[in-house]
């Protein structure tokens, strides 16, 4: 399971590295860097959906940047899969709950 260390304004802690980039972490300990993102897209979502998560966290920075296309929440609830879009704090308390649980969860972290 991926652990996030820290996230603070502009950097993403994942085990110790300092990533500056938009993240996507994955339930089996896999992340990758990202493109900064402003759009959650069908497009996004089909990205991560062919992994088969169960559930899908975006995580918004304080200014609430991140826009979820009603596109992506179809696509989402037809795959039934759960979407949140919370503030970074709730969403990583989300994501680390579900990944404590055995869930397939995956978070994609806007970085400010």
């Amino acid at each position: 399971m991926v652990k996030i260390d820290s996230v603070t304004f502009g950097e993403v802690t994942i085990k110790g590295k300092v990533h500056y980039s938009d993240i996507i972490a994955w339930w089996d300990d896999k992340f990758e860097e990202i493109e900064k993102f402003h759009l959650f897209d069908s497009e996004f979502i089909k990205r991560l959906l062919k992994r088969k998560p169960e559930i899908v966290i975006v995580a918004d920075g304080t200014e609430h940047e991140i826009t979820i296309s009603p596109e992506a929440e179809y696509l989402a609830e037809k795959a039934g899969v759960l979407l949140y879009h919370e503030d970074l704090k709730k969403a990583l308390e989300i994501f680390h709950s579900f990944l404590n649980e055995g869930k397939r969860a995956v978070i994609a972290i806007h970085n400010m």
